[in-house]
Formats: structure tokens, C-alpha cells, sequence
């Protein structure tokens, strides 16, 4: 299992854009066993550096299913309506880490 960090802004007035790409993109993540592992908005507290109004932590099976997904994006023409809709974007792929190791 590996993980995926996005933090993110919505551009004002993209929101509808924004949720036509979650509406495209899901179906394609599914199919690839990926799953949200959490997601959130609006900061409660800005710990350091500069925040991101957004956030979604994603499960993938392993890199090929990541590197699926990016190609079916890519594919389907969807990188377009995330970038048209978000800016200061950070997305950062993890492997799991065991706490206990």
C-alpha cells in the first residue's frame, strides 16, 4: 500500500469545475482500488508555513496503480479541469510506514 498527499486551494468561483473532476476522476481511482482515506477543508489552525484550504489522503494498492490512475487522468483529459480549477497544489506520494517498526 502507498499513499497520496494533496494539499490544495480551490480558485474562488471554481468550485463546479473542481466537482466535475471528482465526479470524472472517482469512477477511474475505483477502478484501480484506490480509496480515500481522508479528506478535509478550512484549516482550523495553521501549524506552520502557509496552509492549503484542502486536503485528500489517498490509498492506492501500490506505484503501478498511481501511475495508472495519472495515465487515465492524462487519458480522459481530467489533469486539465484540476488544474483549471486548483492552485498551490502539493501532491506527494508516500509508502506506508509501520509506526510499530
Amino acid at each position: 500500500m502507498i499513499y497520496a498527499l494533496n494539499v490544495y486551494d480551490i480558485i474562488p468561483g471554481k468550485e463546479a469545475v473542481y466537482a466535475e473532476y471528482i465526479e470524472k476522476a472517482g469512477p477511474l481511482a475505483a477502478g484501480l482500488n484506490v480509496r480515500v482515506v481522508a479528506a478535509g477543508q478550512n484549516p482550523l489552525r495553521e501549524l506552520s508555513g502557509q496552509s492549503r484550504n484542502h486536503f485528500v489522503v489517498a490509498g492506492f494498492p501500490d506505484l503501478a496503480a498511481f501511475d495508472s490512475l495519472m495515465a487515465a487522468l492524462r487519458l480522459h483529459d481530467l489533469h486539465r479541469l484540476r488544474e483549471a480549477a486548483t492552485e498551490n497544489y502539493i501532491w506527494t506520494v508516500y509508502e506506508a510506514w509501520g509506526l510499530s517498526d
